[in-house]
């Protein structure tokens, strides 16, 4: 049966099959189960190969840890990122921004010397996946890939020197059986606000960030602009918890 929620994901008793175009997934704790799905899928003509326990999945390599945790991490992805940006030196940053980004609009051109567009794509790929860390840096970076100045681009490359020194690091799945789903949400109001520019309605706009947890393992994140101007912090928060429930 097709879940309500998810279009890729397909449940059977206590078994879950995960598709995605032609890799998929099954979980199951046990382990005849997937067996005879995969020997009835056989039987109906698809041809496929059991790639055994999992260890990666659509560029995500899974670990299992003691104490029944499992690893997320992406640390080949990020590699080639890295060759992309051609950021092959020793330089590594602790955070993944330092500053709030604006259009720069008089600011020098950038050198091009990467595909903005390209990098924001797979960063925005990673940030969804494994690494919500990056999520508030990437987001600011993606705004501007219409005309990116010399500005941005310096801040995707401050992105991918902080995923150098953290290329390994990714998500701990530990499952807490007494948890059910946390929202943790919160707002900065009107965080992008410019003097220099005190009219420009776009530089007023706060911005949401929040993550849902369910049996204490995150599941879904975000840092985005909010598409109204609060009128005052409160507000803020008001718009920010209605969105973060919502989703």
């Amino acid at each position: 049966k097709r879940s309500e929620v998810d279009p890729c994901l397909f449940i059977k008793g206590n078994l879950l099959f995960c598709l995605y175009v032609d890799d998929a997934i099954c979980l199951t704790p046990d382990k005849a189960e997937a067996d005879k799905l995969i020997a009835d899928l056989e039987r109906r003509g698809y041809i496929l190969t059991d790639e055994g326990s999992l260890s990666a999945y659509l560029g995500i390599q899974v670990d299992r840890l003691p104490g029944n945790r499992i690893s997320m991490k992406q640390p080949a992805f990020i590699e080639r990122i890295i060759d992309q940006c051609g950021l092959k030196d020793s330089r590594m940053h602790d955070t993944p921004a330092d500053s709030i980004l604006h259009r720069d609009q008089d600011g020098e051109p950038r050198k091009n010397e990467f595909h903005y567009r390209s990098l924001i794509g797979q960063l925005n790929y990673l940030a969804a996946t494994t690494r919500p860390d990056i999520q508030f840096a990437v987001h600011q970076c993606a705004r501007f890939c219409e005309d990116p100045k010399l500005s941005h681009e310096k801040a995707i490359k401050r992105i991918v020197r902080y995923l150098k020194r953290t290329r390994e690091q990714g998500l701990i799945m530990h499952v807490d059986k007494e948890k059910g789903l946390e929202c943790f949400v919160d707002a900065d109001f009107a965080g992008g606000f410019n003097k220099e520019r005190p009219m420009n309605p776009r530089d007023c706009l706060s911005r949401t960030g929040y993550v849902v947890k369910f049996g204490g393992c995150p599941i879904i994140w975000s840092s985005k602009l909010q598409t109204m101007i609060a009128l005052s912090t409160t507000e803020a928060e008001y718009m920010a918890l209605s969105k973060a429930v919502r989703e």
